[in-house]
């Protein structure tokens, strides 16, 4: 499980200069977070306090299903086995803070 989130995880990087990392670049995705959050902020915030209230290590995954956003998280090194294509992972495990 750790390997897969890991793995993911690692692809989800990019420098805050590339390219990739300013939200015009994927204006489909921002326009859906701005639809379901409010603004990417709202999503941040949102994502954010979840991912604080796990009360232990753990993943935190945005993915899409069908037609819509949604957000999933997980206690433990469990991999995500929901039904969505996953476009962030973010690890809260302990060792992400050091």
């Amino acid at each position: 499980g750790g390997h897969a989130n890991h793995s993911l995880f690692w692809k989800n990087l990019s420098p805050s200069s590339s390219a990739d990392a300013d939200p015009a670049s994927a204006p489909t995705l921002t326009a859906e977070i701005d639809k379901t959050w409010g603004s990417l902020d709202g999503f941040k915030e949102a994502m954010g306090k979840a991912l604080l209230g796990l009360q232990r290590s753990g993943w935190g995954w945005f993915g899409q299903r069908r037609q819509y956003l949604a957000n999933c998280y997980y206690k433990g090194p469990d991999p995500v086995v929901w039904r969505r294509v996953p476009i962030l992972v973010i690890d809260v495990w302990e060792h992400a803070y050091y």
